[in-house]
Parts: C-alpha cells; sequence; structure tokens
C-alpha cells in the first residue's frame, strides 16, 4: 500500500477504539480542504508522540514484509517488537512527521477513506 501522496496532509486528531481494536486518524488535506479517515485494523500495538495544535505529514510508510530497511527497524523498536511476522493478516504503518505527531502501528490491515 502506497500512502505517500499523504504528503503534507494533516492530522487533525485520533480515536482509539479499545472494543473494536482500531485506530483512526482524522486528516485533512489544506489545499483542497479534503478530508479523510484513516483506519487501522485490528491493532497489536501503536505509539504515537508530539502530537500539537500543528500536525503535517511528511511521509507514511507501510511496511507488508520484513527488509532491512532502518525505518522498519526504528519502527519495531518504538512498538517495542523484536520480531515481527508478516503474513497477509499484518502490517507497520509509520507516520513521519515534518511538524507534530509521530505515530507507528502494527496492524491486521489500513483503509483509507476519503470523504
Amino acid at each position: 500500500m502506497n500512502l505517500s501522496y499523504l504528503h503534507d496532509w494533516e492530522i487533525r486528531g485520533i480515536d482509539v477504539d479499545h472494543d473494536k481494536k482500531s485506530l483512526k486518524i482524522s486528516l485533512l488535506e489544506p489545499v483542497d480542504n479534503k478530508n479523510a479517515v484513516l483506519v487501522c485494523n485490528e491493532v497489536k500495538r501503536f505509539f504515537a508522540s508530539g502530537m500539537m495544535l500543528q500536525n503535517v505529514i511528511l511521509d507514511v510508510l507501510v511496511f507488508e514484509e520484513n527488509d532491512s530497511s532502518d525505518y522498519l527497524e526504528y519502527c519495531k523498536k518504538m512498538l517495542n517488537l523484536k520480531t515481527v511476522s508478516f503474513d497477509s493478516r499484518s502490517c507497520i504503518m509509520y507516520i513521519e512527521p515534518s511538524i507534530g505527531i509521530e505515530v507507528a502501528c502494527y496492524c491486521k490491515s489500513i483503509n483509507l477513506n476519503v470523504l
């Protein structure tokens, strides 16, 4: 899944649903004023830090298999994971900030719903 086009979108809020084990990230594309929700389903672990009044995305990376990426190793460290077994039912998402919140999430799947 390629979400790199979310560069410069703003994170407006995060909603955690403990019962559904989901993480919903509300997004705003500031030029065209488009809204979207990035949903992480069946969350196993997540980490978020540094939320501010303005939270701008530099890049969104989604890992669906092991590779030698420094970003994947960084995510595993943030999520306190020694190893990750990727299968058709898991991925790790990393949101790198230009400013504001940084997010790492280990989950079953990710959906982007443009409103």
